[in-house]
């Protein structure tokens, strides 16, 4: 930020004409005329030129020249603070619109990463993304919808399989199972907070990958955790 320059060092005052001193240089009173706007309290009000009408009757020596070029210099001073200080307003603003943008960005992401899909492929190579929620039952899982891939998959952790008995045999010994030893889980609460834990963890590892700041970090998963009560 700018500093305002110093103020010149006022002068004794001499007479009318200045005072010599020994070497013979003439020394003015830099003090404001009588009658002059009392400008350095209140300078914000002040342009460089109302400076220059407030000495425009000054009887032209040296030192009222310098009394004007100082009050000159501090207005000009206080126009560069006044214009950095707009200038960091500005970035602030625009920093501000970028962060938010990215929030926007980031939570869009997070709630996509919110919806459990099926993890098979339909012809091409493209993701099924076939949502698979709010059932119990039988946790080896075929996606045979209409608008469904065909694929066997575990519905704890989502390891895929080529067919019903390597996926049944999975899902009996799977080390994320609620309900170990069995095929079945019919407690729909235990099943839907084990869910919303997966959900957590995948939107965590998102925003690690992305290297969220930690006050956006919060922010997101305050929003995810708003989502999934």
């Amino acid at each position: 930020m700018s500093r305002l320059p110093p103020q010149p060092p006022p002068q004794p005052a001499g007479e009318d004409d200045g005072d010599r001193d020994d070497d013979g240089v003439v020394e003015f009173d830099l003090a404001e005329p009588a009658g002059a706007p009392d400008v350095v309290p209140d300078r914000a009000r002040y342009t460089i030129e109302s400076v220059k009408h407030a000495f425009s009757d000054s009887d032209g020596t040296s030192a009222h020249q310098q009394r004007a070029a100082y009050l000159e210099a501090v207005i000009a001073a206080e126009l560069r603070v006044r214009t950095e200080l707009n200038d960091a307003e500005n970035s602030a603003a625009a920093r501000n619109h970028q962060r938010d943008s990215r929030l926007r960005r980031l939570i869009r992401e997070a709630e996509e990463l919110c919806s459990l899909r099926c993890p098979g492929r339909k012809g091409g190579g493209k993701q099924c993304e076939y949502i698979m929620e709010g059932f119990d039952g039988c946790m080896a899982v075929h996606c045979n919808t209409a608008t469904g891939c065909g694929t066997h998959f575990c519905a704890y952790c989502f390891a895929t399989f080529k067919n019903s008995r390597e996926c049944h045999v999975h899902v009996y010994n799977c080390l994320e199972s609620i309900n170990p030893n069995e095929h079945f889980c019919t407690d729909a609460d235990g099943l839907r907070e084990f869910y919303n834990e997966k959900k957590r963890r995948r939107v965590g590892a998102m925003l690690v990958s992305k290297n969220v700041k930690e006050d956006d970090k919060a922010l997101v998963m305050a929003h995810v955790n708003a989502i999934l009560r």
